[in-house]
């Protein structure tokens, strides 16, 4: 399982193969303008937030969030 750290809460996991999966879709659907690195950090970034939310919401949210912080262009001033 891939652990989220974030307080107040407990810790959650989620299991490595949806995480892969995760980092998978997100990777090319931002191929050229995102690496994986940076969809593994912001994905982890997003889950950790995340902690205290149902776990089998979990992965949905976490990919929500990610998706959105990837795109938002305070984040990549290259897209503005």
């Amino acid at each position: 399982m891939i652990p989220t750290t974030g307080t107040p809460g407990p810790t959650r996991t989620i299991d490595p193969a949806v995480y892969d999966q995760t980092v998978e879709r997100l990777s090319a659907e931002l191929a050229g303008s995102v690496s994986r690195q940076r969809v593994e950090l912001v994905l982890r970034w997003s889950l950790d937030d995340l902690t205290g939310n149902p776990p089998g919401a979990m992965p949905e949210l976490g990919e929500r969030l990610a998706r959105q912080r990837l795109l938002e262009p305070a984040l990549h001033p290259e897209r503005r």
